[in-house]
C-alpha cells in the first residue's frame, strides 16, 4: 500500500465497493460475457429430450454426424 493509500485508509475511507456499486459492477461484468454458442443450441433442444449422455444428445442434434466423429476434441 503506497503512502497515499495509507493516508486515506487512516482517514476511514472505504476501500471496498458499496452494495449498490457492487451490483452495478456485477451487471456490467455480465454484459461483457460472451454467450457460448453451444448454450443456445442445447437450450433449443426438443423438450422430449429430458436426459441422456453427451454422445446421445449430439447424435440427436446432428443427424449427419457419425458416432465415431464425436470425440473430446
Amino acid at each position: 500500500m503506497g503512502r497515499g493509500c495509507l493516508f486515506y485508509y487512516k482517514q476511514g475511507e472505504e476501500y471496498w465497493l458499496s452494495d449498490a456499486l457492487l451490483q452495478q459492477a456485477a451487471q456490467q461484468a455480465n454484459e461483457r460475457v460472451e454467450n457460448d454458442p453451444w448454450v443456445e443450441l442445447v437450450q433449443s433442444l426438443p423438450s422430449k429430450i429430458t436426459e441422456g449422455t453427451l454422445k446421445q444428445i449430439c447424435l440427436e442434434i446432428f443427424k449427419d454426424i457419425k458416432e465415431i466423429q464425436i470425440t473430446t476434441q
